[in-house]
């Protein structure tokens, strides 16, 4: 066989890159890790951690304000945006470390900063360098969809990539996409002080879930002072304003800050990929079988840069499965298995999902699918926490098989790993219901279902 310079060349750094050349090196294998620009990607500078700091903070605003039940009374809370921002930073600051160069090196990995572009199947390049390699892991992750609305292009505007470089509180806000980020963005902004317009063009928020866990979960925000569209399409903006249609009628919406976040594509752009015989889907996924190898044998893809599915977990997960096959081909092969893939929404109460929803269990399934469903005031810990919004809903089969369950409760993202470690193992509701579930707990509403 051709000797090469590297075992495997993997470009991009991001939650998908990071771990690809981690079990590259751990595996004892020769790997250069590209990136263009900073190492952690979406996920540490533009997505989960800065996210999730932000919501934190907006969730202690919010309990401070909100505490009257508990017979608490705070007359004024003062959130001081700058410092909020600060602390966001300061905590991708802190994970910095985790994901830098320095550490990787001192892993085994050679890391290169630039834009690799394959050359030929086993080339890449990278500034002035040509790396060989007997295979390729593209991890190039992803970046915002916009989408062509009117005037659009002579304002500016915000993304999900480019709102953390806030310093200052947006006084009016009009989100664009009632996505998982735009629900969540849109409740944390809003606690904090923002006056808050969320945007939907499909009929309920969360259109990937089902239509229950979308409507209550406008609900919540209604309640909370967000002015929630649904079936609603942002026609035109301009400097400071935007046109909606709802029902056939116009309405004209100000607002000192627009956010589009109407989702992310795949940014295989300049990698290359065509010039090695690999496809590309019309939404810029690079096309992967079920070991998530391309068309040209030697190249393969992880994360993002591949979909459908955009989360961290999924992208290291498939970033292990391409990798070994990357090492180990031909001589056998690790399909990746996408049958139960947890999702969580962190908005409050957090929206989990795994599985079939209601109404693709109904439609692959007919009459044999049982609904099970159990409301979140129905526990005692829901009644200690005055937290009673909420439900939780699973769907079997009839030979008692779990197709898929969603939770809207707190901490449904922990709960919800229950029901995908049930349908891994092939467990079913009375494997559930005969488990000691501590009281009072949040767990309780999974044990009173099953």
């Amino acid at each position: 066989m051709p000797r090469f310079d590297n075992n495997v060349v993997v470009i991009g750094a991001g939650s998908a890159g990071l771990v690809s050349s981690l079990v590259a090196a751990r595996a004892g294998a020769k790997v250069t890790l590209i990136e263009r620009e900073q190492m952690g990607g979406d996920c540490l500078y533009t997505g989960c951690v800065p996210s999730k700091t932000l919501i934190a903070a907006a969730k202690v605003a919010h309990v401070s304000k909100s505490s009257n039940p508990f017979g608490i009374s705070s007359k004024y809370v003062s959130v001081d945006f700058e410092r909020v921002m600060a602390n966001v930073r300061d905590v991708i600051t802190q994970m910095e470390p985790h994901d830098s160069i320095e550490r990787y090196e001192g892993l085994g990995v050679s890391c290169l900063k630039g834009e690799g572009k394959l050359s030929d199947k086993h080339r890449v390049d990278v500034n002035d360098t040509q790396l060989s390699t007997r295979s390729i892991v593209i991890a190039t992750g992803s970046r915002p969809i916009i989408p062509p609305i009117q005037g659009l292009d002579k304002i500016d505007y915000l993304t999900t990539d480019s709102v953390w470089d806030l310093t200052e509180l947006p006084k009016t806000l009009t989100i664009l996409g009632g996505g998982a980020v735009g629900c969540e963005l849109a409740q944390a902004l809003s606690r904090l002080g923002s006056e808050v317009t969320l945007i939907e063009q499909c009929p309920h928020l969360l259109p990937n879930e089902g239509d229950q866990a979308g409507q209550l979960l406008a609900e919540i925000l209604r309640e909370e002072g967000v002015n929630v569209f649904t079936n609603a399409t942002l026609v035109s903006v301009g400097d400071g304003f935007g046109e909606i249609e709802q029902a056939g009628e116009s309405k004209e919406i100000p607002h000192s800050h627009l956010l589009v976040a109407v989702g992310r594509c795949a940014d295989t752009r300049s990698v290359g990929v065509a010039t090695v015989g690999a496809n590309v889907r019309g939404d810029g996924t690079l096309q992967v079988n079920d070991f998530l190898q391309s068309a040209a044998s030697n190249v393969f893809g992880c994360g993002d840069a591949v979909g459908p599915y955009q989360f961290t977990h999924v992208a290291g997960n498939q970033a292990f499965y391409a990798t070994i096959n990357a090492l180990i081909r031909p001589f056998y092969r690790l399909k990746f298995d996408r049958k139960v893939i947890p999702r969580v929404v962190f908005s409050d109460p957090e929206v989990a999902s795994v599985g079939l929803s209601q109404d693709d269990a109904l439609a692959k399934h007919g009459d044999g699918v049982t609904v099970v469903e159990e409301e979140l005031g129905s526990i005692d810990r829901a009644k200690t926490d005055a937290s009673s919004k909420g439900y939780i809903k699973v769907l079997v089969n009839k030979k008692g098989k779990i197709l898929g369950a969603t939770l809207v409760a707190p901490h449904a993202g922990e709960l919800i790993h229950l029901f995908a470690y049930a349908m891994r193992e092939c467990r079913g509701l009375r494997d559930i219901s005969t488990t000691i579930h501590a009281y009072p707990t949040n767990a309780e509403l999974v044990n009173q279902v099953a």
